[in-house]
């Protein structure tokens, strides 16, 4: 029989320490934004709103789980309390985790989602999101629908590059206009531009990496009418500390596309058991018309391939370019739960269903 043990705030010390990061270990792979550090560094700089919750999971004295979850206390309407749950650090991570054996994770889950529904403790909205297939998804559906309570589903892709076949396997993969025109048109205008290099960094100091990487994110995301996380002083701090970390762990490889020395593109990603994820992108808008993402996007394929790679991960996001280089799917899913087991919540959501009408309605 598993018991839940909720854990308010972030401190891992001791026992759980361990049991976290032996979890980790066990857990559907991939948890390295999970790594302690990681998390940590994300709550001290961009996630200060938001109060951890970690569901321990136990069979006796034995921790069989953490879902590791946080919560923000708001106002409806700018009234009413209300509470919304989410995984923890979920913002800024492309993987959800719940930290169980794949053969402990329905249980888990299970526990995890009964303590919420029948603790006295208040919540109002559940949000689920950023689980790719596997255990934890499949679990939460099971419990919700066995326990007739009503959920809304979204559903959506993770793409990746299966690279352990022949590289003549991986371009046949890919779009031939979209891709293999553009790889050669590209190579060609630089040619004529002054030709091109490649560079592959894996020991930088975070903050030559951040400065060669900032000027580039920030005029691309201008360009989309975006801001940009590494010209924002607290997302520098977090990613400085995130880079670090990860470097130390020897996963944390950072590509650079250069023409005459200047670099016009860029990709930062973490290798790990064999899967480089690619973590952030951006060119320069001015170096557009060398197609700069799709040239290095293909040679960090190239160079993965050589060095053994056996996948390429294209993490979180379903732009449609992601399409043009692989039909490798998994799938992403998102819950979301409105607490209506409680009289409280039943008349939150009541009222917020009475809002949400068209003015029209109302007027009749």
């Amino acid at each position: 029989m598993i018991a839940i043990d909720p854990r308010f705030g972030f401190r891992l010390e001791g026992a759980l320490d361990a049991a976290w990061r032996r979890l980790q270990r066990e857990a559907t792979w991939p948890t390295f934004q999970h790594d302690p550090e990681h998390v940590a560094a994300w709550l001290r700089h961009l996630g200060g709103e938001f109060t951890p919750l970690l569901l321990v999971a136990r069979e006796g004295m034995e921790v069989v789980g953490i879902v590791p979850l946080m919560f923000f206390d708001g106002r409806r309407r700018g009234l009413l309390p209300y509470r919304s749950v989410r995984f923890l650090a979920d913002l800024h991570a492309d993987y959800a985790a719940v930290l169980a054996a794949p053969d402990r994770a329905e249980a888990v889950v299970a526990a995890a989602l009964a303590w919420l529904f029948e603790a006295d403790w208040r919540w109002e909205a559940l949000v689920l999101d950023n689980l790719s297939g596997g255990e934890p998804a499949g679990a939460a559906r099971a419990w919700l629908e066995r326990n007739g309570i009503d959920y809304a589903l979204a559903e959506g892709r993770y793409y990746h590059v299966d690279l352990a076949r022949p590289w003549d396997d991986v371009m046949a993969g890919t779009s031939r206009r979209f891709v293999r025109k553009n790889i050669n048109l590209a190579r060609n205008r630089l040619a004529r531009a002054g030709g091109y290099e490649v560079e592959s960094s894996t020991s930088w100091e975070p903050a030559r990496v951040l400065a060669a990487a900032a000027p580039i994110h920030e005029a691309r995301q201008q360009e989309m009418g975006r801001a940009s996380l590494l010209s924002d002083p607290r997302g520098r701090a977090f990613l400085d500390i995130a880079i670090r970390h990860h470097t130390e762990r020897g996963r944390f490889r950072a590509y650079w596309l250069r023409n005459r020395g200047r670099t016009i593109a860029y990709m930062l990603g973490f290798e790990e058991r064999g899967v480089y994820h690619a973590w952030n992108m951006a060119f320069d808008p001015e170096a557009a018309p060398f197609y700069p993402s799709r040239l290095l996007i293909h040679e960090i394929l190239r160079d993965c391939h050589a060095r053994g790679v056996r996948e390429f991960d294209f993490m979180r996001g379903e732009a449609d370019y992601k399409s043009k280089w692989t039909d490798g799917v998994r799938p992403r899913t998102k819950l979301v739960v409105k607490n209506r087991v409680t009289t409280y919540g039943r008349a939150v959501h009541f009222l917020e269903s009475v809002f949400a009408r068209p003015r029209e309605v109302l007027a009749r």
